[in-house]
């Protein structure tokens, strides 16, 4: 039995060492299973931050040109404005052409509003890199669990090869290609907007009847001017709010919008109402300074020492204020509004919707055009249009539910980043609505009208037939008529000052 227990005793030892052996290879193996996956999910966030910083350019891009064709379809911007933005984005090299024949090109261009495609989005980018890094890590846990059951005795006695460290990249490179190629949404711009005649060349006005070097000396100096005569927010702010103060919208000098100091001659806090309504004027002032472009100044005679005296935060202001008192309609927010505990939202049509000439776009495919709004009735309709969608998305907000979902509307249309589409649709049918209501009225003008029989004058109506002035006094129903009827009245007038 000795013999036996010596070996009893050797096989005692073996396992124990080998307990040691293994765990010590467990413990090494781990660590290098734990920096390969390190490794790999660094390399992958790399590789998806790269993919975002592409997507967000190319997003910029998408946005721009969605901007210039909708300008160019409803009459914002110029032909030749927009040959120079299309060069720009389609042409590789473009930038590094010399001035003169980037000229050149401008004046010859002779094409359609462009078309452009992005690919993919934020949340796709995120999901693609969150689905590569679970695979990595699940790949590396269970690596590090088979590396568990790696005895190097229990191997030799069961005549086993030794597992051989496992290449997590290996053993997941078709998983992660896999993921790489999911296809990804595509989205276009505006359909409706692609394919528009953008005509520049055989002109004999603005810059297209200059040689190409004094085209060339008009644009630069357009150019050194105009950069000038950017908008800077914090610089100009004073200004904006002193004209704000100073012309008293509707209570807009009040403390619900803006913190004065003591002798108010300094604005010391802006509040939402405050900070909407500047937000506001910023894009207005940078819709007008973006439409501006050399061959427009040109084509109306501004000569090239002319254009610093136009083009100036001066005479941009002037032309926002303008159109803000013009366009502008306060909305009160908030429950049992009071001017103490409330702001007020200041609602303006933005100019990428309705331009200058209040002509805006609606209608889609081969019905899409352009219409020209009475300014009255757009102000009311937007207003209404704002009222409805912002109550729509008001439970976004935990509290001033009111203004931050006016703020939060009228923010993407001017951007023109939403609610566009929802607009115009809005317009059309207030259109249609209209048109109805004036065809009704014109059909109630030509069937019923003022007639005289057996000496007494009244109305004749096809469906009652004749009823006298006089009986309609004595039934108290003269008013409800001419109320229905307003195109009685002139007859009816005549008819009572003879009486």
């Amino acid at each position: 039995m000795g013999w036996l227990t010596d070996i009893g005793n050797v096989a005692v030892g073996a396992i124990d060492r080998d307990r040691e052996i293994t765990k010590e290879d467990l413990i090494i193996r781990a660590e290098n299973l734990q920096a390969n996956q390190k490794l790999l999910v660094e390399q992958k966030k790399k590789k998806y931050d790269k993919e975002l910083t592409d997507y967000y350019k190319e997003k910029e891009k998408f946005d721009e040109i969605e901007k210039m064709n909708a300008l160019k379809a409803s009459g914002g911007t110029t032909d030749r404005a927009y040959a120079a933005f299309a060069l720009r984005n389609t042409n590789i090299g473009w930038d590094s052409l010399p001035d003169k024949e980037k000229m050149i090109q401008i004046n010859a261009y002779d094409g359609k509003t462009i078309n452009y495609e992005l690919t993919g989005s934020t949340a796709e980018i995120n999901k693609k890199a969150a689905d590569a890094i679970t695979l990595i890590n699940n790949e590396t846990s269970a690596a590090i669990k088979d590396a568990k059951g790696n005895s190097f005795l229990i191997n030799k006695i069961l005549r086993k090869k030794e597992k051989v460290e496992k290449d997590i990249y290996a053993a997941i490179e078709g998983q992660l290609k896999a993921a790489d190629a999911v296809k990804m949404t595509t989205e276009s711009v505006n359909p409706e907007n692609v394919g528009l005649d953008v005509k520049v060349g055989g002109g004999t006005v603005g810059l297209a009847s200059m040689s190409a070097e004094n085209a060339l000396r008009y644009e630069n100096r357009f150019d050194k001017v105009h950069d000038k005569a950017f908008y800077e927010n914090p610089q100009n702010a004073k200004d904006i709010l002193a004209w704000i103060k100073s012309v008293k919208l509707l209570g807009q000098d009040t403390e619900a919008a803006f913190k004065f100091n003591a002798d108010d001659t300094e604005i010391t806090g802006v509040g939402d109402a405050g900070s909407a309504l500047a937000e506001t004027y910023k894009n207005l002032y940078q819709t007008l300074w973006e439409n501006m472009n050399a061959n427009q100044f040109a084509a109306n005679g501004i000569t090239r020492n002319e254009l610093g005296g136009i083009i100036n935060h001066n005479t941009i202001n002037k032309e926002v204020q303008s159109i803000l008192l013009e366009r502008y309609e306060n909305i009160p927010t908030g429950t049992n509004w009071s001017t103490e505990t409330n702001r007020l939202f200041t609602a303006v049509i933005p100019l990428n919707i309705l331009n200058k000439n209040n002509k805006m776009m609606i209608g889609s495919g081969e019905n899409r055009k352009a219409v020209t709004l009475d300014i009255d009735k757009a102000k009311e309709w937007y207003k209404e249009f704002l009222t409805i969608a912002g109550s729509e998305i008001e439970d976004k907000f935990k509290k001033d539910k009111n203004i931050k979902s006016l703020m939060e509307v009228q923010t993407l249309l001017e951007s023109g980043r939403g609610y566009v589409g929802a607009f115009e649709g809005f317009i059309e049918d207030k259109l249609k609505a209209e048109k109805v209501e004036q065809t009704d009225k014109e059909e109630k003008k030509t069937t019923v009208n003022v007639v005289v029989e057996d000496g007494l004058t009244g109305i004749s109506h096809p469906d009652l037939g004749f009823t006298s002035f006089v009986q309609l006094e004595k039934n108290g129903t003269i008013e409800a008529t001419l109320l229905k009827y307003p195109h009685l009245k002139e007859e009816y007038d005549k008819w009572k000052s003879t009486q």
